[in-house]
C-alpha cells in the first residue's frame, strides 16, 4: 500500500540551482481533461538572492491572489516582496473584504500552520496564467532584480501630487473598497490597475510609455509595468468583474436617481474583436468602428454603467439593452435622459411602452416639435406672442402639450404616444440669421429652376436634385422632359423651426420649460466628462488600441475606473470658484503635480510641503492635506474654517486678582 498523498505538497514552494540564479519553484499536478493523465511541470515563483530573499517575477504577479494564499514558504526564506503584493496598509483598512485580512497572517504563518484544501483545485487555464517562463527570460530577469537592488539609489524625489489628488477623489468616491470586493482584496492588482487608469489623465500618453513615467512619478504599483506586463495584465479583467464592479457602483447612488446617456464612437484595427469584424461603421464598411455608451448618474455626477456595442447597432437597441441591464442590476425608477442621436419616435415608442420616463433633447423636425412650432405666431416685430422671454437665459421658453401620434416597435407594433410635453426654446438672434439663410437658399433654387432651360450642357435629374434643396424634382418617363415643384411645405417648416430647440419628456413630473431646461445642463455636463476623456490618451484617443476580445475587455473596465475621479474633478471645477483661478480640469492637474515624494532610506520618506494655492485645492475638493505637507500659517488657517472653535474662556482669562 503506498504513501498517502499530501494535499499540502502542491502548494510547498522548493527552489533549484540553474547555473549561477537560484530559483523558488512549485510544481503542481495537471490533470489532462481528456485522457485523465497527470503530469508535473515546474512554476516559477521569482529568484533568491543570496540571503534568501524572494524577488517574485512577472508570472507571480500574475498569478491568481487564491492560489498565492495557499503558498508554504519555507521558514528560513525572506518573502517580504511577496508580502507586499498580498497587504499593505490602506487609509480606510475597515472597509477590506474579511477574506484580504488573513493574507499577511497567511504569509508570514510557517507551513505547518499553513491550511489548505484536501484537493488542488488547479487547472489547465490556471496553469497557463501562470506558465514558466524560458530560460533565457527568467535568467535575464533575474540579473536585472539582483542588479537593481546593487545600484538602488539613497536618495529621490519623484513626481507624485497630480496622482496624490486623482487617488484621495477616488477614496472620495469610494472606488478601492469596491475594487478590492471585485478582486478578492488583491491589492496588487488594485494598486496596478490605479496606476494604469490614472497615467493616460496624468500625461496623455500612450501606455508605451508608462514604465519610463514610473521611473520618475511616484504611483501605487511600485513595479515596473513593461507594454507585455500590461498586455497580460488587461486580459486577466472579465466581464464577470465588469458585472460586479457595476452593481457596486450602483448599490451606491440614492434612489430616484436620473441617467443620463451618452456615446461614443471610436474606430479600430483589431481583426480579431468581433464588434469591428463584424460591426460595420454606418457611413462606410471599410471603417470598422465600435460603439461607447457611457450612463451617468446626474445627482452623483460619476459614470456607473458602460457598455461596448458593434458600430452598426441602432439606437433602439441600444437603449433596449441599456434598459434590461440596468434592471437586472436593480434600478426600477430610471428616468432616461439622451441626446439628439437617441432621438426618434419609435425610442419614444419604446420607453412609452415600458413604463420609463425619459427627457430626449429632439430635433425640432420630429413631429410633435414641429406640429407645436407652427402653432406659434408672431407679431410685427418679429417676437413670439405667446411665448414668454427669460432675461437671465435670453431665451423664450414655453411648454406645450403634443398631439396624438404613432410610433412603432421593432416587432412592427404601432403605438399611440399620448401625454408626450415639448419644451421649445427660442434664440431670437440665431432665428434671425436662420431665416435669412432660408430665404437666401430659396432665392437661389428659384434663379436655378428659371435659367435651367438656358443652361449648357442641360444638368442630368440627378445633378438637379442634388443642386436643389426646396424643390421637387421629376421626370416624365415619355417624354423625358424635367418638372420642377416648390416645396412650400418644407419652407414653412424650416421657418416655423428656425432658431429653436427642443425637447420632449413623458412621465416627467410637473416640471415646466425652465426646470426641465436646468435638468439637461446636467446632462450636457456629463456628456463633456465623457469627451474630455476620450482626449485623454493623447494623439491615440479616438483609436482603440486592443487587438483581442481579452484586451478590450480589460482596458474599457481601467478607462471607466479612470473616469469616476475625473468626472468628480470636472465636478468641483464646474461647481466652485476653481473655475475662476483655473481655465480648465487639466490646469488644475499642473498646479498640484509639482508636490514631490521625497524617498530616503536614510529617513522616513514625505511628501514635500504643499503651496497655498495647492492647499487651496484641497479645500474646493473636500480633502484634507496631511498635517506635516502644509506651513505653520496654512495649518493655522486651515483649523480656522474647518475646526470647531473650543467653547468657554480660556483658563486664567480674566482673573486679576493678586495673590
Amino acid at each position: 500500500m503506498g504513501r498517502p498523498k499530501n494535499p499540502l505538497t502542491p502548494f510547498k514552494v522548493s527552489s533549484f540551482h540553474d547555473k549561477q540564479y537560484h530559483y523558488a519553484y512549485i510544481q503542481p499536478p495537471i490533470e489532462d481533461a481528456e485522457t485523465g493523465k497527470i503530469t508535473r511541470r515546474k512554476l516559477i515563483l521569482g529568484s533568491l538572492d543570496r540571503d534568501l530573499k524572494v524577488i517574485p517575477s512577472v508570472r507571480f504577479r500574475l498569478m491568481d491572489i487564491q492560489t498565492r494564499k495557499r503558498l508554504i514558504w519555507p521558514e528560513n526564506w525572506d518573502i517580504t516582496e511577496v508580502n507586499k503584493l498580498n497587504q499593505r496598509d490602506l487609509p480606510n483598512s475597515d472597509s477590506l473584504p474579511a477574506d484580504s485580512s488573513s493574507n499577511t497572517d497567511a504569509q508570514k504563518s510557517t507551513p505547518a500552520s499553513n491550511s489548505a484544501p484536501a484537493s488542488l483545485p488547479v487547472s489547465e487555464q490556471t496553469i497557463e496564467a501562470v506558465t514558466m517562463q524560458s530560460h533565457n527570460e527568467s535568467s535575464e530577469e533575474s540579473a536585472i532584480t539582483v542588479s537593481s537592488d546593487s545600484t538602488s539609489c539613497q536618495y529621490d524625489l519623484k513626481i507624485y501630487g497630480a496622482f496624490w489628488y486623482l487617488e484621495q477623489l477616488a477614496q472620495k468616491k469610494q472606488l478601492e473598497e469596491d475594487l478590492l470586493e471585485v478582486f478578492h482584496g488583491d491589492i496588487a492588482l488594485v494598486d496596478d490597475l490605479f496606476t494604469l487608469a490614472f497615467y493616460p489623465i496624468l500625461t496623455r500618453n500612450s501606455y508605451n510609455r508608462l514604465a519610463r513615467w514610473q521611473r520618475i512619478a511616484k504611483t501605487r504599483s511600485e513595479f515596473e509595468m513593461s507594454e507585455s506586463y500590461i498586455t497580460k495584465f488587461v486580459q486577466r479583467i472579465t466581464n464577470k468583474h465588469r458585472s460586479r464592479f457595476i452593481e457596486l457602483r450602483i448599490k451606491r447612488q440614492p434612489t430616484g436617481a436620473f441617467a443620463a446617456c451618452d456615446s461614443t464612437t471610436k474606430s479600430g484595427y483589431g481583426k480579431c474583436l468581433v464588434d469591428l469584424r463584424w460591426g460595420k461603421n454606418k457611413d462606410r464598411d471599410d471603417l470598422p468602428c465600435t460603439s461607447l455608451v457611457v450612463v451617468y448618474s446626474l445627482s452623483t455626477h460619476e459614470p456607473v454603467y458602460y457598455r461596448r456595442f458593434p458600430g452598426n447597432t441602432n439606437d433602439s437597441s441600444v437603449i433596449r439593452t441599456i434598459q434590461s441591464e440596468l434592471k437586472e442590476y436593480g434600478v426600477t425608477d430610471l428616468v432616461f435622459i439622451t441626446d439628439r442621436g437617441f432621438t426618434c419616435v419609435d425610442n419614444m415608442a419604446l420607453l412609452f411602452t415600458a413604463g420609463t420616463p425619459f427627457l430626449m433633447c429632439t430635433r425640432v423636425e420630429t413631429t410633435p416639435v414641429i406640429q407645436c412650432l407652427m402653432r406659434i405666431g408672431y407679431d410685427a416685430d418679429g417676437l413670439p406672442k405667446s411665448i414668454p422671454y427669460y432675461k437671465e437665459l435670453d431665451l423664450y421658453c414655453a411648454q406645450f402639450d403634443a398631439d396624438v401620434f404613432t410610433g412603432q416597435l421593432e416587432d412592427g407594433t404601432k403605438v399611440n404616444l399620448s401625454g408626450i410635453k415639448v419644451n421649445a426654446y427660442l434664440n431670437i438672434n440665431r432665428r434671425m440669421h436662420e431665416l435669412q439663410r432660408i430665404r437666401e437658399h430659396v432665392e437661389e433654387d428659384d434663379t436655378y429652376v428659371q435659367n435651367f432651360s438656358s443652361i449648357r450642357p442641360v444638368p442630368s435629374i440627378d445633378a438637379a436634385r442634388k443642386k436643389l434643396k426646396w424643390y421637387n424634382v421629376k421626370q416624365d418617363k415619355k417624354t423625358k422632359e424635367i418638372s420642377f415643384v416648390r416645396r412650400e411645405d418644407a419652407i414653412l417648416k424650416a421657418k416655423a423651426a428656425a432658431g429653436y430647440f427642443a425637447s420632449c419628456m413623458w412621465n416627467y413630473g410637473n416640471k415646466n420649460a425652465i426646470e426641465v431646461y436646468e435638468d439637461y445642463k446636467l446632462r450636457n455636463e456629463q456628456e463633456e466628462y465623457f469627451s474630455w476623456d476620450k482626449q485623454q490618451n493623447g494623439q491615440n484617443g479616438d483609436m482603440q488600441m486592443a487587438y483581442t476580445e481579452e484586451s478590450i475587455i480589460g482596458r474599457d473596465f481601467i478607462r471607466f475606473v479612470g473616469l469616476i475621479p475625473f468626472s468628480e474633478l470636472k465636478h468641483l471645477w464646474k461647481t466652485t470658484e476653481l473655475r475662476t483661478f483655473y481655465d480648465s480640469t487639466l490646469a488644475i492637474l499642473d498646479e498640484m503635480a509639482p508636490i514631490r515624494y521625497s524617498e530616503n532610506t536614510s529617513t522616513d520618506s514625505h511628501i514635500t510641503t504643499f503651496t497655498s494655492q495647492q492647499v487651496s485645492i484641497c479645500d474646493y475638493s473636500g480633502i484634507k492635506p496631511p498635517p506635516e505637507v502644509m506651513t505653520s500659517r496654512a495649518k493655522q488657517a486651515w483649523q480656522q474654517k474647518h475646526e470647531p472653535k473650543p467653547r468657554g474662556r480660556k483658563s486664567g482669562r480674566g482673573n486679576t486678582s493678586k495673590a
